[in-house]
């Protein structure tokens, strides 16, 4: 090894001086021409003038040699030094990436992303947090872990999000029943959907958006059904004061719009009414009475009923104007048809479903002699067959119980029945029982002994006769 750098740098230092020599004709042409420096040069190095031109040759190689070896392993140095710095760098982007994705898996969670112009997904995260299988790919089939409506929901969303980069964030429940996060962003040129498992606060804020935006819904629903309703339809706060007016309760007090009523404080009912109305939702649950009340000027008649709701109240009035006319003439025609029936002297009874005494005449009672406060107390039938057979007024029966149940199939017969009582003080009666078409039974009472005595007197004459 000393040899070696000895002959270098024996070689280097003739180099030198050959190199010296050979340009000293190159820097000046007027010196290079002088021979007489030349042949003294290769007299003192016994050297001809070929031989210095071929170790001129030589050293000018090595030392362009020299100058490249020491160019080279100075940029191997650089290049060295680089690399280092530039494994550390990678080294530390690797751990950074190490933590955020660590960071970013703490919780269950699936990514999926689409690169721009690509449609091929990259899944990465827990999958089994929607599928057992081993099959990532099987997640973009919505329809295998959501029900069929938020399936749909979810593909509209990830086509929008893929198409225009129309972000969304939904709240699901999974066929299993879990409660799930779905994000959508578009980042970086990148599609990116996250799918994630709601738990603790986060699902109890998603249960409670979930709960409100159903609310809302049926809030609106309900207010649209309430302005489509021809009734006028209100609500009240805790204090009393309006809060609520629909279509119709707008038209009937003739304001402006909901805003105008609420702010005027236009009430459907009169003072009066009002009053009673309070009082009664005070002291009760329910308020139903049927008042007048003008509407669109005009005097109506209205069945208005309220509730307690909450901390309020709520109200409708329906228009009973119809209902009332011909209540009032079906209670005139019933008196009619009374003051005719008094005029009878066949014992009318009607009985209703429930088989309690629902009207009798005078000649029924007659017939019978019951008090009328007994009668008016509208027994059932039973209860006035039981005291006409004690008073002994009815026929008598070997087995009581089966005569009058026979006598109340009429309650489910379709058609009229006719039979001839004998009592035991010597009357006949027919009595014919009639189904009433809305439940019930009309009884028809007819003293017949008379004309059933001239019967047999004629049919005693004929055999005389005979």
């Amino acid at each position: 090894m000393r040899q070696a750098l000895l002959s270098c740098t024996s070689l280097a230092r003739n180099g030198l001086i050959g190199l010296a020599v050979s340009a000293l004709p190159l820097a000046d042409p007027a010196f290079a021409a002088d021979s007489g420096f030349l042949n003294a040069i290769s007299g003192l190095l016994d050297f001809n003038r070929q031989e210095v031109a071929v170790l001129t040759t030589a050293l000018a190689l090595l030392g362009f040699s020299v100058l490249s070896a020491i160019l080279l392993m100075h940029t191997r140095i650089r290049a060295s030094k680089s690399e280092s710095r530039l494994l550390a760098t990678i080294e530390g982007l690797q751990l950074q990436a190490d933590r955020y994705r660590a960071l970013l898996f703490a919780e269950p969670q699936i990514l999926i992303s689409w690169a721009a112009g690509d449609s091929r997904p990259r899944i990465s995260g827990d999958t089994s947090l929607l599928m057992q299988q081993d099959a990532p790919l099987r997640i973009l089939a919505f329809g295998t872990w959501l029900p069929p409506e938020p399936a749909l929901q979810m593909d509209h969303a990830v086509d929008a999000l893929r198409e225009s980069g129309e972000g969304f964030l939904l709240n699901l429940t999974t066929s299993n029943g879990h409660a799930v996060e779905a994000m959508g962003r578009a980042v970086g040129g990148q599609a990116i959907v996250r799918i994630r498992e709601l738990t603790g606060v986060r699902r109890d804020l998603a249960e409670t958006n979930l709960r409100l935006k159903m609310l809302m819904e049926e809030t609106a629903m309900l207010r649209g059904f309430a302005d489509a309703s021809p009734f006028p339809i209100w609500a009240k706060g805790a204090k009393g004061a309006l809060s609520y007016a629909n279509a119709a309760y707008v038209q009937a007090t003739e304001a402006g719009s909901e805003a105008d009523a609420i702010d005027r404080h236009l009430e459907l009912l009169d003072s009066g009414h009002r009053t009673e109305m309070d009082r009664t939702l005070a002291n009760s649950s329910a308020f139903h009475a049927r008042l007048p009340i003008v509407a669109r000027g005009e005097r109506r008649i209205y069945d208005v009923r309220a509730m307690n709701v909450g901390g309020g109240s709520v109200g409708v009035a329906i228009d009973a104007s119809e209902a009332d006319a011909l209540s009032s003439a079906l209670v005139r025609m019933a008196e009619a048809h009374r003051r005719t029936l008094d005029q009878l002297s066949s014992g009318v009874a009607v009985f209703d479903g429930q088989r309690r005494l629902a009207f009798y005449n005078e000649s029924y009672r007659k017939l019978w002699d019951l008090e009328s406060s007994f009668l008016d107390g509208n027994p059932d039938d039973s209860s006035v067959l039981d005291r006409l057979r004690a008073a002994r007024k009815l026929p008598e029966q070997a087995d009581f119980r089966a005569w009058k149940a026979k006598l109340h199939d009429a309650y489910r017969a379709i058609e009229t029945a006719k039979d001839t009582w004998f009592l035991p003080d010597g009357r006949a009666l027919s009595v014919v029982t009639t189904p009433n078409p809305e439940g019930g039974v009309t009884y028809l009472f007819d003293d017949v002994t008379e004309s059933l005595n001239l019967q047999r007197q004629f049919d005693r004459l004929n055999r005389v006769q005979r």
